[in-house]
């Protein structure tokens, strides 16, 4: 690829991209720098780039040409090298293969087994309390509050007196 770019770089200023009588120096400026970057894309392994900046310049080689700032002579020069520039990338492009994009593997298919269910268990029932009170299983017996005791006609705390009596 370094070679390429070398002999890009000497193949358009050889073919006249300076200063002279039949050139005008701005254009002349501005013409080297795209050889310039030409020759720096192809070092650089960029032939797409390298393709793109030479038609950039044939195009401003005509436009220049047009505005009369280069003789006929000159921008057929120019152009001539430009064509085997072209040419030669171009076939650059061709001849390099362009990186293969990998696919993503698949992902493996994750395989489940089926197995019987155990019968589902019963809840246990609740462990019983132990000790006295309602669910203790022994007597019962009824504490403060509870409801009427031995004497029905008097209301324990927090009980309403019966109506009638």
């Amino acid at each position: 690829m370094r070679t390429l770019a070398v002999a890009i770089a000497g193949t358009l200023l050889l073919s006249g991209c300076g200063a002279s009588v039949d050139l005008q120096s701005a254009t002349a400026d501005r013409l080297q720098a795209e050889v310039a970057s030409i020759a720096e894309s192809a070092a650089a392994g960029d032939p797409t780039n390298a393709l793109m900046t030479a038609e950039t310049l044939y195009t401003h080689v005509t436009a220049a040409l047009e505005a009369g700032t280069m003789s006929p002579a000159r921008a057929d020069r120019i152009r001539a090298a430009l064509d085997v520039v072209r040419a030669d990338l171009t076939a650059l492009l061709q001849a390099t293969p362009e990186p293969e994009i990998q696919p993503e593997p698949e992902p493996e298919p994750v395989t489940t087994v089926d197995r019987p269910q155990d019968s589902p268990q019963q809840p246990s029932e609740p462990e019983k309390p132990k000790g006295p009170g309602p669910d203790s299983g022994g007597p019962k017996e009824k504490g403060p509050g509870q409801g009427p005791g031995k004497d029905k006609e008097k209301p324990g705390p927090g009980e309403k007196a019966p109506k009638g009596k």
